[in-house]
């Protein structure tokens, strides 16, 4: 239930991104079908959420290539603004 409200913190248009001209998206590209590579190009769920988020809000849409284990840190050091699809665990609920 909280990935469903972050999403949708996210999907506020102007609100948070108004100012932005990119939004980087954490995407680990090992876990299909969200986030994989067919004929060396990203693609899954993942990637076409973020598209198409990032097409509502008119900003470029940049994949951050990442772990799981490193979303974290990623999201807290500013390297990625979002995440989708990340599997619930304590570390991960402590940063949202």
């Amino acid at each position: 239930m909280r990935s469903i409200y972050f999403l949708l913190a996210l999907c506020l248009p102007g609100l948070c991104f108004a100012h932005r001209k990119e939004l980087k998206v954490a995407t680990d590209p090992t876990s299909w079908p969200y986030a994989y590579y067919k004929n060396h190009k990203l693609v899954g769920f993942d990637v076409d959420l973020a598209k198409a988020l990032c097409d509502k809000l008119d900003v470029d849409c940049v994949n951050e290539k990442t772990t799981w284990d490193a979303v974290t840190a990623q999201l807290d050091s500013g390297k990625a603004d979002a995440v989708f699809s990340i599997p619930i665990n304590d570390e991960h609920l402590d940063h949202m």
